[in-house]
């Protein structure tokens, strides 16, 4: 069997811990310091264990939902600061017909964030609108 490596380095698993690789020069000038107890992997073994790990670290729902809330909140917030003024303008009646067209830009895009939860895939896909330039 050809041994798997990358950079340089050969992999193990240890079969108590299922979801642990190490690394060892695949010179062979570290196999001495290699417990007998690890298995040495092959392409398909390491990539095994690198989905078991993948998993493992995936966000829980909770965090995915608490995530794509404090994104949502951090892009209103500068929704709310470049609509101000624009908005200031328009009571005062000194907007210039730019500024009419960037306020509803901007107020478009803060109802499209606003709505982010009406998406099917939210939290897990969230396809974010973007912000006018």
């Amino acid at each position: 069997m050809k041994t798997f490596t990358i950079g340089g380095m050969k992999f193990y698993g240890n079969p108590e811990q299922p979801s642990s690789i190490y690394a060892y020069e695949a010179d062979g000038s570290a196999d001495a310091w290699i417990p007998s107890s690890y298995i040495l992997l092959d392409e398909k073994g390491y990539d095994a264990i690198r989905a078991i790990q993948a998993a493992e670290n995936a966000p829980t729902p909770d965090q995915l939902l608490s995530s794509a809330m404090a994104e949502r909140d951090s892009l209103l917030a500068i929704a709310a600061l470049r609509i101000a003024p624009l908005q200031d303008a328009v009571d005062l009646d000194e907007a210039t017909p730019e500024d009419i067209a960037n306020l509803k830009l901007w107020k478009q895009y803060r109802i499209a964030l606003n709505r982010l939860e009406q998406q099917t895939a939210y939290p897990t896909t969230i396809n974010w609108p973007i912000a006018p330039s």
